[in-house]
């Protein structure tokens, strides 16, 4: 027993050295390698938001070369305020009210209309934007936008489970869906056409101006009459297809 004593002792001294934490400094290089995940956060958070100034940057600026570009933005806002409008007084109020036991499912089902309908226009649009141009389809989806505004101006305030209830329901789904099949893909071709030169401070214009409408809206829909929310859409409508208008006769007329 005694002389296997000397023979273990090199042996337990190895393994207290090795369990014991190395006091030795961390490269950046040894840090890289245990912790990738979180070296690449840091790179990741370091790099988005010069990348952000200057998405939104290139887009002001373009406000200055091509002043046309403001004159779309009122389609980007009437598509945000009108998709604010759908969510808190249709959604969020009618379908609540009419339907108190299933409005969960019943405004799921009605929202998966807006972009099934969406996508099932695509393909007539596409076939009327080769053989007519784009201007009549841009007024199209404007003009969905201003119908479905009236008709929540026209409508009751409160709603029951009717035939009417789910045609109106119905009807204001599936204009927004119309809309929003103009707004998916007419209009952001017609971006591309507008500034082949400036593609992607053109596109930057648009998540400004629809994510500008949509916060503004978000906030502000909840303290208004229904009345109010929907002049307040007929009006961005309106504005929208004026400005579309003066805009294609610019674009033409260079």
């Amino acid at each position: 027993m005694r002389s296997r004593m000397p023979m273990l002792a090199p042996l337990l001294q190895r393994q207290v050295e090795a369990a014991e934490p190395s006091c030795a400094p961390v490269s950046s290089s040894d840090e890289a390698k245990r912790s990738p995940l979180l070296i690449g956060e840091k790179r990741t958070a370091a790099t988005m938001l010069p990348r952000f100034f200057d998405k939104a940057t290139a887009a002001v600026l373009l406000w200055f070369e091509q002043p046309k570009v403001l004159l779309l933005s009122p389609i980007q806002v009437t598509f945000g305020v009108c998709a604010s409008l759908l969510g808190y007084q249709v959604t969020g109020t009618w379908v609540k009210n009419a339907f108190s036991r299933d409005y969960v499912v019943i405004g799921s089902m009605m929202s998966a209309l807006v972009a099934l309908t969406a996508a099932l226009l695509q393909i007539p649009f596409k076939y009327v934007a080769s053989h007519s141009g784009k201007a009549p389809l841009m007024l199209v989806g404007c003009s969905a936008f201003m119908a479905l505004s009236v008709l929540v101006l026209v409508a009751p305030e409160t709603l029951h489970a009717s035939a009417q209830t789910w045609g109106l329901l119905f009807a204001c789904y599936f204009l927004q869906g119309v809309g929003r099949a103009c707004y998916e893909g007419t209009n952001k071709a017609l971006y591309a056409d507008f500034f082949p030169n400036n593609t992607s401070a053109a596109f930057s214009n648009i998540v400004l101006a629809n994510g500008f409408a949509s916060a503004t809206s978000f906030f502000v829909f909840p303290s208004l009459h229904k009345d109010a929310m929907a002049t307040t859409a007929i009006v961005c409508a309106s504005v929208a297809i004026i400005c579309y208008m003066f805009a294609e006769y610019l674009h033409r007329r260079v």
